[in-house]
C-alpha cells in the first residue's frame, strides 16, 4: 500500500461522516431488501431481454407478412374492388371529373395529391382500400374556386346532389378547414344521410425561402391564429394577408412552395411539414387515374417520397373505409350510387 493510500485511509477512518455512511452502506448491501432488489433487477433485465427478442421476432414476422402482401399487391392483379367499393370509387371519379372540368373552364390549376396521387402512381387508380379523393391548388386558384364552385353546381343542376363544406380541423369551428365537395344520400333534405363521396381540396402557398430551422414551430403558431380567425368569421382576405406576412409568403411564384395551414401537414398533423422546391410541382404533368387523365406534380415520385418516404411499402396499419362502412349492409346501393353517377355523367357531358 502506497503512502498516499495510507494517509487517505487514516484521514477517512477518523472522519465521523465517512464512518457513518460506510456503516450504512455495509448494512444496506447485506440486508434482505437489497438482495431482493438485486434479484428483482436481474429478473427485470432478463424480462427486458426477452421482450427485445420477442420484439425482433414480431418485427421480422411483420416484415415477412408485409413483403408477401407487397408482392401480391404490386405484382399480381388481385387488388380489384368488390361491387360496393367499386360503386363508391366510380362516383368519386365522376365527382373528380366534374371538379376538374370546373377548374379547366376557369383556368385553375389543380393536381392529385396525397393518397390519390399515390394510387395514380402505384395503380393508375385508387389505393385499393381508399374511397375518397385528395387534390390541391395554389392559394390564388383555391380562393377563386371557393367563389365559383357553388354557382357551377347550381348551373349544372346539381344543387340537390352536391354540397360544399369545410372540413373541421381539431376542435375548431365547422368553417375552419379545407374545402370538401360532398355527395350525401338525401342531401336536399334536413336529415341527410351519410356521405356517398367526397373530394378534399387543399391549398398550397409560395414561400420566399427553403427549409430552415424554426420554420415548423413558427408555422404552427401562425397557423393557429389563421384558423382561429377563420373560425370566428373574420374577413378571409385580411386573414390570408396576415398569414402571408407572418411566414413571408407570396401570391407571385417563388422557388419554394409550402402546404397551406388548412391541410394535413405540420406539428400534430398526419404528415411532416415539407417545403418543396417549386420545380418538384410545376409545370404540372398528366397522369392516368381510373380511366381519366388528370394533372399531377412535375416530379410525382420524389414529391411522394417527401410525404411517405418509401411510397411502394404497404403500411402496417391501414385505415378502414369510412364510406364503405356506412353502406355495407344497404340493399339498394346500386340504385343510390347509380343515380348520382348518372347525374354527374350528364353534367360532365355538358362541359
Amino acid at each position: 500500500m502506497g503512502i498516499k493510500q495510507k494517509v487517505s485511509d487514516l484521514i477517512l477512518n477518523h472522519s465521523s461522516s465517512y464512518l457513518y455512511y460506510k456503516n450504512r452502506y455495509e448494512k444496506i448491501i447485506s440486508s434482505k431488501e437489497f438482495k431482493d432488489y438485486k434479484k428483482l433487477k436481474k429478473d427485470f433485465n432478463e424480462l427486458k431481454a426477452q421482450h427485445e427478442e420477442f420484439k425482433i421476432l414480431a418485427i421480422n414476422h411483420l416484415e415477412s407478412s408485409n413483403f408477401l402482401l407487397k408482392t401480391l399487391y404490386l405484382d399480381y392483379d388481385i387488388n380489384k374492388p368488390r361491387p360496393l367499393l367499386s360503386l363508391i370509387q366510380s362516383l368519386s371519379t365522376e365527382l373528380l371529373v366534374f371538379i376538374n372540368n370546373v377548374c379547366e373552364k376557369h383556368d385553375l390549376a389543380m393536381w392529385l395529391d396525397y393518397g390519390t396521387l399515390l394510387g395514380a402512381i402505384r395503380h393508375e387508380n385508387f389505393v385499393p382500400w381508399d374511397d375518397s379523393v385528395d387534390i390541391s391548388m395554389m392559394r390564388e386558384d383555391y380562393l377563386k374556386f371557393m367563389n365559383i364552385i357553388s354557382e357551377e353546381i347550381e348551373n349544372h343542376g346539381l344543387e340537390n346532389t352536391l354540397k360544399v363544406e369545410y372540413k373541421p380541423i381539431a376542435n375548431k369551428s365547422e368553417e375552419c378547414g379545407f374545402i370538401q365537395v360532398l355527395i350525401k344520400d338525401g342531401i336536399d333534405n334536413e336529415n341527410a344521410g351519410p356521405v356517398l363521396s367526397e373530394v378534399n381540396i387543399f391549398p398550397y402557398d409560395y414561400i420566399s425561402h427553403g427549409p430552415k430551422s424554426g420554420t415548423n414551430k413558427k408555422y404552427a403558431g401562425i397557423r393557429d391564429i389563421f384558423l382561429k380567425n377563420i373560425s370566428e368569421g373574420k374577413d378571409m382576405k385580411e386573414t390570408v394577408n396576415q398569414y402571408y406576412e407572418g411566414l413571408s409568403l407570396s401570391f407571385d411564384s417563388t422557388d419554394f412552395i409550402i402546404p397551406g395551414p388548412e391541410g394535413k401537414c405540420g406539428i400534430d398533423r398526419p404528415y411532416k411539414l415539407n417545403i418543396y422546391k417549386a420545380e418538384l410541382i410545376f409545370p404540372l404533368r398528366e397522369i392516368e387515374f381510373n380511366g381519366h387523365c388528370f394533372k399531377c406534380p412535375n416530379d410525382s415520385k420524389n414529391f411522394l417520397k417527401k410525404i411517405y418516404k418509401d411510397y411502394l411499402t404497404i403500411p402496417v396499419k391501414v385505415h378502414k373505409n369510412k364510406i364503405v362502412n356506412s353502406f355495407r349492409y344497404n340493399e339498394n346501393n346500386d340504385e343510390i350510387f347509380g343515380e348520382c353517377i348518372n347525374k354527374l355523367k350528364e353534367a360532365n357531358a355538358k362541359f
